[in-house]
């Protein structure tokens, strides 16, 4: 997602600033797209650091941030080692309190500037087998929604936004390093068309965003179902399914 994010922000005239820990994949989109690249290992708190650093040089050419970064790890909680659940959070929920800590103090004082955080559907329902990732996004989902409250509440310009973007299960690398199943019975999104999407949405005005019917579903179900019937659906589901 974040790779076709790039490509069709870049198209729309954008300078693109590639942060990624593969060294080789990122840049070589840095360099497809004439951009720069940073590598990062982003559960490193020094390569967090030397982020920041570099977007507080930077801050007076960036307009738009997005917190696209994002891992996750199947099987019983407790049989997964600690600090890949501690990666887990520190990838998908600090370092992107870090970052927004960072550019949305100057986006508030010049009037506009644009922070995209990047959810998942799996962030409206409890996961049963992959309870911290689905935890993880459902912190970035209310976090989204209370920062977009802040700036309603004190009046910011409408040029400076917080956006959330869910979408449903995306045909990435995610699925092989997660350790959930990826096969055609999926029907997962195409990650140009998710990014697509996204900009669609923004250009339209939208700033909540959940992409694909299943997305749309999941979310639907949260609002209807009582807790413990949505515990036993998605533990059955996840334990089939994924």
């Amino acid at each position: 997602i974040g790779k076709s994010l790039c490509e069709q922000l870049y198209a729309r005239g954008y300078s693109i600033v590639v942060v990624d820990i593969d060294i080789v994949k990122g840049n070589a989109v840095a360099n497809a797209l004439n951009g720069e690249f940073v590598k990062a290992d982003l559960t490193d708190e020094r390569d967090v650091q030397r982020v920041v650093l570099f977007m507080q040089k930077k801050i007076d050419q960036i307009s738009l941030v997005v917190n696209n970064a994002g891992i996750g790890k199947r099987g019983y909680t407790e049989e997964i080692p600690v600090d890949e659940l501690t990666a887990i959070l520190t990838i998908n929920c600090e370092v992107p309190v870090k970052f927004i800590n960072t550019v949305l103090p100057p986006f508030i004082k010049r009037g506009f500037g644009t922070i995209i955080n990047i959810g998942s559907s799996a962030g409206y329902q409890p996961l049963p087998y992959m309870s911290v990732y689905a935890a993880s996004k459902a912190f970035i989902i209310r976090y989204s929604l209370a920062l977009q409250g802040e700036l309603q509440g004190r009046r910011i310009p409408k040029s400076v936004k917080v956006i959330l973007a869910s979408p449903s299960g995306t045909a990435t690398d995610f699925q092989k390093v997660s350790g959930v199943k990826n096969d055609d019975a999926a029907k997962l999104l195409h990650p140009y068309d998710v990014a697509a999407e996204i900009i669609r949405h923004i250009e339209k005005g939208s700033t909540n965003i959940i992409i694909g019917s299943s997305g749309k579903g999941m979310a639907f179900v949260a609002r209807l179902l009582p807790t413990q019937i949505q515990i036993y659906l998605w533990e059955r589901l996840m334990r089939a399914m994924r």
